[in-house]
């Protein structure tokens, strides 16, 4: 049974411009005596006054709420596909992930995703080469014989050799995505996916299932990496690179950060 919290939660993440922070403030200031259900009748200027959110976030709502569409259609969508999702007031989302400055409103997965796993982050270039490969073959094998659950971001390169060797090994792995479930990316490692829900683990996002893939996503992607692991492990990864933004990520998160070191003139060391 879905709760009033768990459909008006999604609803409000579904509306453009509404994020995560926005939500968390809701969640945070909604009197006791305000049900979900009376979102759907309050005024933009009841919605400013009682969350002290801006007029034009809280029309934004407003509007967003108006449209019963929006919401049906992310369901029949979820249904139709066997997604699981789960809001941050559940006790299906990650505990780890639940303290983290606004926490994603919403977490959609395929596969089994463990709430309670000692998950591990490991990270690096999409342009990893046989170094980098030879690392990760190294470290994930002996994390996985001590009950560690790999975390990465489904990417080419160095975030592949993690799953695949964490998969090779007879652990757990959970891919984090870009994009919503239905529109996979990227789709070479399709296969890899299904390889990872087909062995006990999880794909996963925080995007709408029929979300494309844009650069703006991968942030709130690698937060979620973070947030979701007690360390992280970075593996050749350029300056400038996401890998890096996935690394100050776990540091403001209190995580603990390894970085594997490398040849001095190597751009990815």
């Amino acid at each position: 049974m879905i709760s009033s919290a768990q459909l008006t939660i999604l609803h409000l993440s579904l509306i453009e411009g509404v994020g995560p922070t926005t939500i968390g403030i809701i969640i945070a200031h909604k009197p006791a005596d305000v049900s979900w259900q009376d979102l759907y009748r309050l005024s933009a200027h009841e919605l400013s006054t009682i969350f002290k959110i801006s007029i034009d976030k809280a029309q934004k709502i407003t509007d967003g709420l108006a449209d019963s569409e929006l919401l049906e259609r992310e369901l029949q969508l979820i249904a139709k596909n066997a997604i699981s999702w789960s809001t941050v007031l559940d006790d299906a989302y990650p505990e780890l992930l639940k303290h983290i400055y606004a926490p994603p409103a919403v977490l959609y997965w395929r596969g089994t995703l463990s709430t309670c796993a000692k998950a591990i982050a490991i990270v690096g270039s999409r342009e990893a080469n046989g170094y980098g490969r030879r690392v990760i073959e190294m470290l994930v094998p002996d994390l996985v014989a001590q009950d560690w659950l790999i975390v990465s971001g489904g990417a080419l390169g160095a975030d592949s050799f993690a799953h695949e060797f964490a998969l090779q090994s007879g652990g757990l792995t959970v891919a984090i995505l870009g994009s919503g479930l239905l529109r996979p990316y990227p789709i070479k490692n399709i296969k890899l996916f299904e390889a990872i829900v087909n062995n006990g683990g999880a794909v996963v996002s925080c995007f709408p299932v029929t979300m494309e893939a844009m650069a703006g996503h991968f942030p709130a992607r690698n937060r979620i990496i973070a947030g979701m692991s007690k360390g992280c492990i970075v593996v050749q990864a350029a300056a400038d690179s996401g890998s890096l933004i996935t690394a100050n990520y776990a540091l403001e998160q209190g995580r603990e950060v390894f970085a594997v070191p490398g040849p001095i003139d190597d751009p990815l060391s």
